[in-house]
């Protein structure tokens, strides 16, 4: 594509956009579209050219949510082709979007050129000028009532802090409450959850403000039987009084969703004609929710009994019509040694932030804890999941021994938390900062690898890249079964067996729970790893991510917690240090003593 500038001055674009009825990208993109037609239609070729560039760039889908590192999504995706992305556009046309940046008098297009230059050069105007245009094109669009409005101040929010951009901030804030204002003020108390969801997140000074507001309209919504409303809005209370630490009132509020799941259950088995599928569905998320809120077994029976009865209905009807401490400083460490290094370097610096806490200091803590509190381990304690089981028990009688493991596995648990969030979150951030990591950068880590099994390296890096770029979703799911077979490469490469042999002479691998207790691991990786490892994947009184993820006990959101952020970045670690060269040397740390951040 050879485009220049004076394409940008001579053409009337600006013109097509001045006179577009809705102001947005995906009104935009229709009418340049008709533009490459008419260009086409008089064989004018560098019209075509040019206006089918624009047309592209505004076919792009804006949804920060998604995945605020690569907000602009294609717009299609088909038979492994899809529309353009930031990345395809070429470095010389960057440079012209740079000049016609500043220049562009529409805020959302200014808003879209700005952002593809920060997100393919990390240059801090344009990442501010960028957020300061999605709220310009953010107030325009809310005045035409557009949908998607909320879209861009999301992304100029997620801009104004990444950038530590107060001014932005603060008028991302003022505008969605100026908006939320004018629309109770219009047309009553059932106000748009898109509005408030940001403004819980983000303007906590303010949390009791719309905690109310969340109230208000939730009554409202059950006054008028609207339940898909209330649920939504008790919901998004309880969120904020999770914001507000208020745990009691959180818990409270998330009783007003059981009991309004249970209203629109009751609602939809008592339509004509009745529907009592989507009643046991109701029904089935409201027990689901009072498990994991706990204390109110009575009503799970009752609301199980009333499961039962819809259930057999359902059967009738399917014949009928035939789911705090202060880590400033470890903060500004982390980033200060990443900040201003080369992509290598950088990448370097991140696998060396830290390492897997010490068992002796675990053990001595525990025992310590033992020794100042002897009563808390006096009582039988019990450890449930999120639908209620039992998932571990601890009774006074346990063997000493148990007790000190079942602490330092605790206690580990706790260093994962503050190292992930203190340190390697920091440190991801800084790099997001000046650098955009992309699968080539991952793959050299991962080739020759000797974690890394011949065949696996594209999983590994794709894990990787998918915690660089947050998506910690992705991120675990990928990588949790590579760690395991990584155990087992490991220990086949030492000469262990890893396989069991049945009388019919079938030869079943053993599975993790098995094989990364076996002492030979403890020879190649060191006890501190292996206990870290044992702890996050399959300890009951650690994280046991392998086992609930492997058998779909994690909610979505439980993928982005900081144990699975400290996983992701200790299965950087073991794939960027030469620990893993197969001898008893690499136990000891010592190649890296000098360089470890956390030494």
């Amino acid at each position: 594509m050879m485009l220049t500038l004076n394409d940008f001055r001579e053409n009337d674009w600006q013109e097509i956009i001045a006179n577009a009825g809705i102001k947005s990208c995906e009104h935009y993109h229709g009418l340049f579209r008709q533009r490459v037609k008419e260009e086409d239609a008089q064989k004018k070729e560098l019209g075509v050219e040019f206006y089918s560039f624009l047309t592209a760039v505004a076919s792009m889908w804006l949804d920060p949510e998604r995945d605020k590192n690569n907000p602009l999504q294609p717009m299609m995706v088909m038979d492994g082709r899809r529309t353009l992305i930031p990345d395809d556009i070429d470095d010389n046309i960057l440079d012209i979007l740079e000049e016609v940046a500043s220049l562009t008098r529409d805020a959302e297009m200014r808003a879209r050129f700005a952002d593809i230059i920060w997100l393919r050069r990390r240059k801090y105007q344009y990442g501010n000028l960028a957020g300061e245009a999605y709220i310009d094109s953010a107030r325009v669009l809310f005045e035409q009532e557009e949908f998607h409005a909320h879209r861009r101040v999301e992304r100029a929010i997620q801009l104004a802090l990444l950038l530590n951009n107060k001014t932005n901030f603060d008028k991302s804030i003022t505008l969605i409450r100026e908006v939320l204002d004018s629309h109770i003020q219009a047309k009553g108390p059932l106000f748009p959850l898109l509005l408030i969801s940001p403004l819980i997140k983000n303007d906590r000074d303010n949390i009791q403000h719309y905690i109310a507001l969340c109230e208000h309209a939730g009554e409202a919504a059950e006054q008028t039987e609207d339940w898909f409303q209330a649920i939504r809005y008790w919901e998004t209370k309880a969120e904020a009084h999770q914001v507000a630490q208020e745990e009691e009132n959180r818990r409270m509020a998330l009783l007003r969703v059981v009991e309004a799941y249970v209203q629109e259950a009751e609602k939809a088995a008592n339509d004509t004609p009745s529907r009592n599928l989507a009643a046991c569905k109701s029904i089935e998320e409201a027990i689901e929710l009072l498990r994991r809120i706990g204390g109110r077994q009575d009503r799970v029976e009752q609301l199980h009994q009333l499961l039962l009865q819809y259930g057999e209905n359902s059967l009738q009807e399917m014949k009928e019509v035939s789911v705090s401490v202060d880590v400033s400083p470890q903060v500004q460490a982390a980033i200060n040694y990443i900040k201003g290094k080369t992509i290598e370097q950088a990448l370097y610096n991140f696998a060396l932030i830290g390492r897997s806490p010490k068992i002796t200091e675990l053990r001595k803590e525990a025992i310590h804890l033992m020794q100042e509190h002897p009563l808390q381990f006096w009582i039988p304690s019990t450890t449930r999941n999120r639908t209620g089981k039992v998932s571990a028990r601890q009774e006074p009688d346990t063997e000493q021994e148990t007790l000190i493991r079942n602490q330092m596995l605790r206690g580990a648990g706790e260093h994962r938390q503050i190292h992930a969030f203190s340190i390697v979150q920091p440190a991801k951030r800084q790099i997001q900062l000046e650098h955009h990591i992309q699968l080539y950068h991952l793959m050299p880590i991962v080739d020759n690898n000797p974690f890394v099994p011949p065949g696996q390296e594209v999983i590994y890096a794709k894990g990787l890249l998918a915690g660089f770029n947050d998506d910690f979703l992705v991120a675990a799911h990928l990588l949790i079964p590579q760690i395991e077979g990584s155990i087992r490469y490991l220990l086949v490469q030492k000469g262990v067996i890893t396989s069991g042999l049945d009388n019919d002479l079938i030869q079943d691998e053993y599975p993790l729970n098995k094989i990364i207790y076996l002492p030979e691991l403890k020879e190649i990786l060191g006890e501190d790893i292996v206990f870290d490892l044992q702890g996050l994947l399959v300890e009951r009184y650690g994280s046991n991510i392998r086992n609930l993820a492997a058998h779909g006990l994690m909610l979505s959101e439980e993928f982005f917690s900081m144990q699975i952020v400290y996983l992701w970045w200790l299965t950087y670690r073991l794939c960027y240090l030469p620990l893993l060269a197969l001898n008893r040397q690499a136990t000891s740390d010592q190649s890296e003593s000098n360089q470890d951040m956390a030494e």
